[in-house]
């Protein structure tokens, strides 16, 4: 399906949609998304705290949970700072370290 605009200021153009959304287009984690995952998955294993129990915690599930902390999907910024809730750390120094890390 296409579209054409007409605006009197500028000239028209031809806008083509999709029929569909692709797939595969997923998020991956950058470099300082993956180093605040490390260094939440080292402060959970310091305290002996489970992957369910942190989850739970945040209001996501264990699976979610391991493949957030092990830096194979992104975390929502909720979900970062419920952890570092959870864990009893201060969120900016979580980052201001995985920047130094990232470097």
């Amino acid at each position: 399906m296409a579209y054409d605009f007409k605006n009197p200021k500028t000239p028209s153009f031809r806008c083509e949609t999709l029929d569909h959304m692709p797939t595969g287009t997923k998020t991956r984690p950058g470099v300082t998304e993956r180093a605040i995952a490390s260094i939440l998955n080292a402060a959970r294993e310091r305290q002996g705290i489970t992957q369910a129990e942190l989850g739970a915690a945040v209001g996501i599930s264990q699976s979610q949970a391991s493949r957030a902390l092990a830096g194979l999907n992104p975390m929502t910024m909720s979900e970062m700072l419920g952890m570092c809730g959870a864990l009893g750390l201060v969120a900016s120094e979580v980052l201001e370290q995985a920047e130094r890390e990232a470097d």
